[in-house]
């Protein structure tokens, strides 16, 4: 933003470097002798296979990790970050592959935790609601400040990520594996929204392993491969080929697609209606088939793009007292079922069909307890309907 602008004062960050880092873990040698450079107004992407050490270098960045050795540097001054706390005051955001969002409160909520407040030991909720808003308008990041976390889809969550590292000044942001959990749709919004930042000033660290996206949003690239810097390259002077050996330390051949068959149908759904978290018609009329072997993911492209991330959540995952209405659902070899209720997940799986969270790490029970309850619950009804665990979804 410019320095007249009062949503937020940003810290102008004009050169970050990163001299022959190294960290080690026990047993791993995850950086050795990396070194990193990044100019404001850049994308400056690092590229490198799974477990190449991109996130451990930026961890240390961001003050998660301290290095064994070798130094940071922002605008040729030594920095030494004990704490994320220490890299946000300098100017250094993050914004991690799984976000750091706390899914029962709101957006405004979320973006005031850990920041001082006027009215403490309230939050200043009018206050921050207003600088959202105006971030939201200046970047492009559309996100109601009173809408809950969990209303939200996965894209819309981490453009409060990103509004909470704007909100708090960052100059320079890191953005870990950010189009993992974005559809194509998405993946364009959030470009928009980097290509704004750019323009304003902002520096970005884009890590990823997706040589089509590196080659469209970043100005250099740097490749990682079992930990050591194997070089940096302009973006456009450098082909898809040069990278790939750079990445892995050889030339792949070029691999054909063999052609698939799409199954018999295995689902058929006809005028779904339901509706959403926030109480307004997230599904109006959607048909869908699903051949075996294969998904038709036509009714994802013939929904509209705002809403449909949110829309396909309330689909797969039918909430108590919104279930979907004036509905066929058609399984093979059994009788059309009007889903005029919330099914009990029993009989889901009785029918063939089982859940399967879009986020796993986090709306699941396997990571927290034994596998057998895990089933137990999954399996558990209370007077005929499911019993609502939102973790099992």
């Amino acid at each position: 933003m410019t320095a007249e602008n009062p949503i937020t004062e940003t810290r102008r960050i004009q050169h970050v470097e990163m001299r022959n880092i190294v960290k080690r873990f026990p047993g791993v040698l995850a950086n050795y002798k990396v070194s990193l450079d990044v100019q404001a107004g850049e994308v400056h992407a690092l590229l490198g296979e799974n477990g190449a050490g991109k996130s451990t270098l930026m961890r240390q960045l961001y003050g998660l990790y301290q290095p064994d050795e070798g130094e940071i540097l922002i605008d040729g001054k030594p920095q030494v970050f004990h704490s994320p706390a220490d890299a946000i005051r300098a100017g250094i955001g993050m914004i991690h592959q799984h976000f750091m969002l706390v899914p029962t409160l709101t957006v405004a909520q979320n973006v005031a935790l850990g920041l001082r407040s006027s009215r403490e030991p309230l939050l200043d909720l009018d206050k921050v609601t207003g600088r959202i808003n105006a971030l939201a308008d200046a970047y492009g990041l559309k996100v109601d400040p009173r809408a809950y976390i969990w209303q939200l889809s996965v894209g819309e969550q981490q453009r409060v990520e990103i509004m909470k590292a704007l909100y708090r000044g960052a100059g320079l942001i890191i953005l870990d594996e950010p189009t993992a959990v974005l559809t194509p749709q998405e993946v364009n919004d959030l470009f928009t929204t980097l290509r704004r930042m750019v323009d304003e000033g902002h520096s970005l660290v884009f890590i990823s392993h997706k040589l089509h996206e590196v080659m469209a949003i970043s100005d250099r690239i740097t490749v990682l491969r079992d930990g050591k810097m194997i070089g940096t390259r302009l973006t456009s002077e450098v082909t898809r080929d040069v990278l790939v050996k750079m990445m892995v330390g050889r030339e792949l051949k070029q691999l054909e697609p063999r052609p698939r068959q799409p199954g018999p149908v295995m689902l058929k759904i006809e005028g779904l209606k339901t509706m959403g978290d926030r109480g307004a018609e997230a599904l109006h009329g959607m048909d869908l088939e699903t051949p075996g072997k294969s998904w038709d993911w036509r009714a994802y492209r013939a929904m509209d793009s705002a809403s449909w991330p949110n829309a396909w959540r309330v689909c797969a995952r039918p909430l108590p007292g919104r279930s979907p209405s004036g509905s066929r659902i058609l399984l093979p070899a059994r009788s059309t079922r009007e889903w005029t209720r919330v099914w009990p997940i029993s009989r889901k799986s009785v029918c063939g069909m089982a859940p399967f969270a879009s986020s796993q790490w986090k709306k699941t029970y396997s990571c927290m307890i034994i596998p057998p309850l895990n089933m137990h619950a999954a399996f558990s009804s209370i007077s005929g309907a499911w019993l609502h665990m939102q973790s099992i979804w």
